[in-house]
């Protein structure tokens, strides 16, 4: 099977879905009751071949409201492949613009040729989008469904949901922070226990889910002394320009900016103690807090990272020593709200 249905649904989920079907003809309310008599049968009638376009959906957008969130959505997940990354970029009566992308191979193969609204330069019909194979109608169907929950479910039963999901896979810990971030959709700062859960996973695995917490990263306002909990976490591991990178998102936020300097006084450290950490990671996380402060070591050119890694910690090296008295005076004024962070965002999620 290839990826096409998977990039198809969370495309899809991320666009109006056809909110104004003026050609579309009424479903049978028969059919769509049977249908929804189980969430078993509603998920089978909304994946049969079979089914017609109408019901399809009516049936989807229905079950999204009748149904818990733990009846569906493992199918929703399975039968599209989504483990996707999704950034909502404002909040809800507003336009979602979302990033995507599917990991997993899903069940139902999408046809290789489909009639789009890309294709034909203009929004297909009820009629036309009737007329595609049915993976594309499933396709329609399983993105209505996901649209349906989103706007009528609440943060407290995504974040309900969210404690009940295992995060042993890289694909679980993906579908536990889909499953967040449609919470956040509804809520700017998460549950103690959910941000609990991104510093688990941030300890358990580093960088490789830093973007499990990457709202809160580039979004600190409101929620300052969690990011700087979980950026220390990522400096304890080493990660050192991803942590420098997030760092900056706190700039211009008078009560992150203390918070901020703790942050890159520990980085600076970490940079200048383990020689261990790649020298990349070492270079490009001094300059970029360096230029958080408005010095630029050197020019910013990608080039001159590959070619003058060793000059730029001699660089960075030279800044810091500089400047790590005041830094760690800030830290001293910040050490009260990460002890209490600390204590604060504890959880037995995703250990």
């Amino acid at each position: 099977m290839n990826r096409a249905l998977a990039a198809a649904v969370v495309l899809l989920a991320a666009l109006p879905l056809h909110a104004h079907d003026d050609d579309a003809p009424r479903a049978d309310p028969k059919i769509v009751a049977y249908a929804l008599s189980s969430p078993e049968r509603a998920w089978n009638f909304i994946t049969a071949p079979e089914s017609a376009y109408a019901e399809r959906l009516a049936v989807a957008r229905e079950a999204a409201t009748k149904f818990p969130l733990a009846a569906l959505v493992p199918r929703y997940f399975e039968t599209s492949g989504v483990t996707a990354e999704r950034y909502p970029e404002e909040r809800p009566n507003g336009v979602h613009s979302y990033e995507v992308r599917a990991d997993v191979t899903p069940v139902i193969d999408l046809a290789p040729h489909v009639v789009s609204s890309r294709s034909t330069g203009r929004p297909l019909t009820f009629a036309e989008r009737a007329r595609q194979p049915w993976q594309q109608q499933v396709s329609d169907a399983a993105a209505a469904y996901w649209q349906t929950l989103q706007r009528t479910r609440t943060a407290d039963d995504w974040y309900a949901y969210a404690r009940t999901l295992p995060c042993r896979s890289r694909v679980d810990v993906a579908r536990f922070r889909q499953v967040v971030r449609a919470g956040a959709i509804h809520a700017d700062v998460p549950p103690d226990d959910i941000a609990g859960a991104w510093r688990n996973l941030i300890r358990r695995s580093g960088a490789e889910v830093e973007w499990s917490a990457d709202d809160v990263f580039r979004n600190p306002r409101g929620r300052e002394a969690m990011a700087a909990l979980l950026l220390l976490e990522l400096v304890k591991r080493d990660h050192v320009y991803e942590a420098a990178f997030y760092t900056g998102y706190m700039t211009g936020i008078p009560a992150a900016e203390p918070l901020r300097d703790a942050v890159a006084y520990e980085a600076g450290r970490r940079i200048l103690a383990n020689s261990e950490i790649r020298s990349y990671e070492r270079a490009t996380g001094g300059f970029l807090l360096a230029k958080m402060y408005g010095d630029m070591l050197a020019p910013y050119d990608d080039t001159l990272f590959e070619a003058k890694h060793a000059a730029l910690i001699a660089a960075f090296t030279r800044w810091f020593a500089a400047h790590e008295e005041t830094l760690a005076a800030r830290a001293r004024l910040a050490a009260p709200a990460i002890a209490a962070a600390e204590a604060r965002y504890t959880s037995e999620l995703c250990k």
